[in-house]
């Protein structure tokens, strides 16, 4: 390629599969034949209920989530969703091909992460740190699984921190 990795910098997301808790919902929905019935099922409120469970403090707007809904529905995308979760299958068969990339990096590895994640946060913080020593874990206390959406001035501060130091604090 005509560039070279210098850095990875990760948000909050399923890294180390065993450490993956999904909600209810999601096992159910990850299931194709339940899947399929329940994304008939799907609407506006279920989102809303959905990311309330797993953002951390701050919540969406009614206007943010109308926006999000409205990209989710346009052409049917809620009766399909059931098919976007097979990747809660797949990550488990790459669990060791997961943690050797992580493991074997030769760059610097930062983690911005979400501490009030239920699905994959501060458990999988302490994962992380047991298993990456020398990586660089940026805690956000109070944010939850979409640190981009929830707290970008925070997420943009780590990533900016991050990249100009040569080797950043761990928290």
């Amino acid at each position: 390629l005509p560039f070279r990795v210098t850095r990875a910098v990760f948000l909050n997301g399923g890294l180390l599969p065993t450490e993956h808790r999904p909600l209810p919902v999601q096992a159910a929905m990850a299931n194709p034949v339940l899947g399929s019935v329940l994304s008939s099922l799907i609407g506006r409120g279920t989102i809303r209920r959905s990311l309330d469970r797993i953002f951390g403090e701050a919540k969406l707007s009614d206007e943010e989530l109308d926006a999000l809904w409205s990209g989710i529905e346009r052409r049917g995308g809620a009766a399909i969703s059931w098919r976007l979760l097979r990747y809660m299958r797949e990550r488990p068969r790459n669990d060791a091909l997961l943690r050797a990339a992580l493991t074997e990096a030769d760059v610097p590895l930062t983690f911005v992460w979400g501490s009030e994640d239920p699905i994959s946060g501060e458990h999988v913080a302490r994962a992380l740190e047991a298993s990456l020593p020398g990586a660089d874990l940026r805690r956000l206390p109070g944010v939850g699984h979409y640190p981009q959406v929830e707290a970008p001035g925070a997420v943009n501060a780590a990533l900016a921190d991050a990249l100009s130091a040569g080797a950043p604090p761990r928290s």
